[in-house]
């Protein structure tokens, strides 16, 4: 997670907030911003008091092995308060571009072992469930529903939710995906859907097979793999 903090005087009334991103730093990385409503602090750098508030949070992902920094500017409009000659104050409104420009960061992929073979497809603490129709015996051609959702504490992006594999003899009628992450206590919480209304097309018994997930689990510095549960539906 990237973090964007405006430092600005007592005078200063910071009102448009806008961010003009280098083009070679946005094609490193997939990016999901998240809107930050935190309130003024008060903050004291060199001996000085400023007042001090996060503007933007990142959820930054490599797409390549790589290493680079942050190279933008966040462009502040805001008002502030000058004295007049009469000793009366007024507001002037001012544009500001600042360049922002981070220390070097170093993606490093993680290297797969013989203990856990696969690729690891994100960082938090997830849960894996699939959810199908209560009655397990269906009529032929009536179309129904089985959704992948993949939910817990870490960012999930589209591309990465599980499919279902689905046995032949069924038709796929849509597959939509509904993903909703969202900042809780400093923590990415993530609820990621994938529906399948699908619609059988011969008589028999179906076996759909388990989903998996694989991502790392930074609290407890562990590889992880979260699984559903294999299931069979009768066409009739």
């Amino acid at each position: 997670m990237v973090e964007y903090k405006l430092y600005f005087d007592e005078d200063i009334k910071p009102s448009t907030i806008g961010f003009d991103f280098k083009q070679e730093y946005t094609d490193k990385f997939l990016i999901y911003s998240l809107t930050s409503d935190e309130s003024i602090t008060k903050e004291t750098i060199d001996g000085k008091e400023y007042n001090s508030i996060i503007i933007k949070k990142d959820v930054i992902r490599f797409k390549d092995q790589d290493e680079t920094s942050i190279n933008n500017n966040v462009v502040v409009e805001y008002k502030i308060s000058k004295a007049t000659k009469e000793d009366e104050n007024f507001e002037q409104i001012s544009v500001k571009s600042l360049p922002v420009v981070s220390k070097k960061i170093k993606s490093k992929k993680m290297e797969k072992t013989f203990k856990f073979p696969h690729d690891i497809q994100s960082y938090g603490d997830y849960k894996l469930d699939v959810i199908y129709p209560e009655f397990t015996k269906i009529r032929k051609n009536k179309i129904f529903e089985i959704t992948v959702q993949l939910y817990g504490e870490g960012y999930i992006e589209d591309e990465i939710l599980p499919q279902l594999s689905i046995p032949k003899g069924f038709e796929v009628i849509t597959n939509t995906i509904v993903n909703d992450p969202v900042m809780e206590d400093e923590k990415i919480k993530s609820v990621a859907t994938r529906t399948y209304k699908i619609k059988p097309l011969a008589i028999g018994d179906y076996k759909f097979r388990p989903v998996s997930f694989y991502f790392y689990n930074e609290k407890i510095k562990q590889r992880k793999a979260a699984s559903s549960k294999e299931f069979t539906l009768t066409v009739k």
